[in-house]
């Protein structure tokens, strides 16, 4: 027979591939008047803190948000909500108890409409944790942890326990340091001196990264308290070859390259983690250098671990035969990253080219072919004279017009002095797609790389 807790456990399963970082969540928002309360618990198998605010607008809803983000609450990672009692669910929430609307309520819920305990006014941390212990509720974590003993296969669950780990230990991380610095003032990588007889302007926002003194990581004991779990996960999920099927990002088990490198720099234990995995990671790798997400890992682990160049991964392994790119258009990012942090853009400038050449190839190639199929089109209709016939295809198909690979391009010309090199690129580009957004984002770029001249000239022509 299905225990409750495993039906619960089915139905958060199924979400792994829609929650994010806090995991399955339902928001009620007014207009929400057909929403049922087992609609907005079922996705809940851990339970929910549920409040109506009284007649007169009293609300509890602030002071229970403060209580669950406190220890020793935190660790419930419980999903909280006001509910309107105009709207459905809220009449329905009011009638379990038959609450009267004077003072306003609250109450632990689980997906089965039982409630473990309520009360009118906030309650503390402290109590919403011995309530929660008193009652036969586990929390998505433990749900997770008890479905992996027999299902260690299961690599999604074990994507969706490092998720729930990780909140948990960042939030505990945010109450010692504080919130997380902004992707803008984080350097992963130490800047290094550039090319002697090379003139290098910082890009833009280096300057306060500079200026900004380093924040001090955990302590050795919290650090280990809070993040050795998450390590521990996160070392199999490597190690067991999980992340070659999951995707990077801010809701995945592997977080993007500014998310790991902030979490490193504040934890001790995750910065050697990442250095212990990035050989593995660039193993994986080497095995297949044209896959874009084994290098999205690889430059998260080496942003956390603050080590790591391309072209040492790639240092000795032969492309195949007939290739068209080395090294592949996968590791580009990469290179533009290293020559952001380096100051020195002499390598990627040439990759940046061939990458520029080759969609400019591909493009003519496709209004070639488009302009020969609209001549025969017009000359059947008409009978002749559908030779010369103009097709502009940039703007349909993404190239042509402004995005990274021409940002990138101009950049490292500029970079490296030379503008006449970046004019020439940029005219092009404007001659094909004029408006007036490409030569304000042009002219805003030609200023940050201290090229005052480009920034007027481009920007004149967007008026």
């Amino acid at each position: 027979m299905m225990t409750l807790r495993m039906r619960a456990l089915n139905l958060s399963i199924m979400l792994v591939s829609m929650a994010g970082a806090l995991g399955a969540q339902t928001y009620i928002t007014a207009g929400d008047n057909n929403l049922s309360l087992s609609q907005v618990l079922r996705f809940h198998p851990e339970g929910m803190i549920l409040s109506l605010p009284s007649a007169q607008g009293q609300s509890l809803a602030q002071a229970i948000e403060e209580a669950l983000d406190k220890e020793p609450a935190l660790t419930l990672q419980l999903t909280s909500q006001e509910l309107e009692p105009g709207l459905k669910v809220g009449r329905e929430f009011q009638r379990l108890q038959g609450w009267s609307p004077e003072k306003p309520h609250w109450a632990l819920v689980g997906p089965d409409k039982h409630i473990y305990a309520e009360g009118t006014t906030a309650p503390t941390a402290t109590s919403l944790r011995e309530a929660y212990r008193q009652s036969s509720l586990s929390t998505r974590a433990d749900i997770l942890r008890e479905f992996l003993k027999t299902n260690r296969d299961h690599t999604d669950g074990w994507a969706r326990l490092i998720l729930e780990i990780r909140s948990l230990a960042e939030h505990r991380t945010e109450g010692i340091l504080g919130p997380k610095p902004s992707p803008e003032t984080e350097d992963p990588l130490p800047p290094k001196d550039p090319p002697k007889g090379e003139h290098s302007v910082a890009p833009a926002g280096e300057a306060a990264v500079i200026a900004a003194a380093p924040q001090a990581p955990l302590t050795e004991v919290d650090d280990a308290r809070i993040w050795s779990e998450y390590a521990t996960l996160y070392e199999r999920f490597i190690k067991e070859g999980d992340w070659l099927d999951s995707a990077p990002g801010e809701a995945g088990p592997i977080p993007l390259a500014s998310e790991l490198s902030s979490l490193g720099d504040r934890s001790p234990t995750l910065r050697a983690l990442a250095l212990q995995l990035l050989p593995k990671v660039e193993e994986q790798l080497r095995n297949r250098p044209t896959d874009e997400h084994r290098w999205q890992v690889w430059m998260s682990l080496r942003s956390a671990a603050g080590a790591g160049h391309p072209s040492k991964v790639l240092e000795g392994l032969k492309p195949l035969p007939g290739v068209r790119r080395w090294p592949p258009a996968a590791a580009l990012n990469a290179f533009v990253e290293d020559a952001r942090h380096s100051g020195d853009w002499r390598e990627v400038e040439p990759l940046l080219q061939a990458a520029y050449d080759q969609n400019m190839e591909l493009l003519r190639a496709m209004e070639s072919a488009a302009r020969e199929d609209a001549n025969q089109g017009w000359t059947q209709a008409h009978g002749s004279g559908g030779e010369g016939l103009k097709v502009q295809m940039g703007n349909y198909f993404g190239f042509g017009g402004w995005n990274s690979d021409v940002s990138d391009l101009l950049e490292a010309k500029m970079r490296l002095g030379k503008n006449v090199e970046a004019d020439r690129v940029f005219q092009e580009l404007y001659a094909r797609v004029p408006k007036l957004t490409t030569a304000k984002s042009a002219a805003a770029l030609a200023m940050t790389c201290g090229v005052p001249e480009l920034a007027d000239k481009w920007g004149r022509m967007g008026h």
